[in-house]
């Protein structure tokens, strides 16, 4: 707080004690120094950690890199990473209190996987979205699948462009559909639900 209100003194030193808005320096100094106090931080302040899960390595026989999490209404978390034994796109869930639910993995049709993202739908399921990418490093094609909340594979959706597809983002909305952004050099950007 301290910082912010020498911040607004020098502001107001520099703009001749009124701001842009007409309002008084005078008047916003006496709000900011009437805020909520804040502590100070204190350096040795450890945060405890409440659980630790995982653990598998990130080389051809674990998960691959964590790309994404989610966390579903009832506090299960579920993590997108690629590529999974060398090539596989995986969605692994832990439980609330960092129990392993379940695991999926997808195999790429060509190339290796990396996880992009993952959602959580309003009924638990999972979403997670990945692009697959040849042996220089190209992407080649993007992925999505959706897991029940045993983690069963529900469906996998497979979709390319011409060029170096890439995933922007994926949503899911409360009534759980999915959507994804993507784009492609050449192609443009699409939505799909």
């Amino acid at each position: 707080m301290q910082m912010r209100v020498l911040s607004l003194g020098l502001f107001c030193q520099r703009a001749g004690r009124t701001l842009a808005s007409g309002i008084a320096c005078s008047g916003l100094l006496a709000l900011a120094i009437s805020g909520p106090a804040v502590p100070p931080v204190d350096a040795q302040t450890t945060v405890p950690v409440l659980w630790t899960a995982g653990g598998l390595d990130a080389g051809t026989t674990g998960a691959g890199q964590a790309a994404r999490m989610a966390v579903d209404a009832l506090g299960n978390v579920a993590v997108v990473s690629g590529p999974s034994g060398g090539r596989d796109l995986q969605v692994t869930s832990y439980t609330p209190d960092g129990t392993l639910r379940w695991r999926g993995a997808v195999s790429p049709s060509a190339g290796t996987f990396l996880g992009d993202w993952v959602a959580t739908a309003p009924d638990g399921e999972v979403i997670a979205v990945g692009h697959n990418v040849n042996s220089s490093g190209t992407p080649i094609a993007i992925t999505m699948v959706r897991f029940t909340f045993e983690g069963t594979l529900r469906w996998r959706a497979d979709f390319s462009a011409s060029f170096y597809p890439s995933v922007g983002r994926l949503v899911v909305d409360a009534a759980g559909n999915a959507y994804v952004g993507w784009s492609a050099l050449g192609s443009g950007m699409f939505v799909q639900k």
